[in-house]
């Protein structure tokens, strides 16, 4: 997906986009490596993103 950056956060490690519709999303960045690239985007860059959701389900039994 084609996005904007809107802001950039190097203390935080977090970037907001915008997509085509006008909505904005922050994101966290957690990895080291591509928290020491942060410093080389630009505001109003273009960038492609690939963004997954991670859902962990836990199960407990009773008894």
């Amino acid at each position: 997906m084609q996005l904007k950056i809107t802001a950039i956060d190097l203390k935080k490690n977090q970037l907001t986009f915008e997509g085509p519709a006008g909505n904005k999303k922050v994101v966290s960045v957690e990895k080291p490596e591509v928290q020491q690239r942060l410093k080389d985007l630009k505001v109003g860059q273009s960038v492609l993103v690939t963004y997954t959701d991670i859902l962990q389900v836990s199960t407990a039994h009773e008894g």
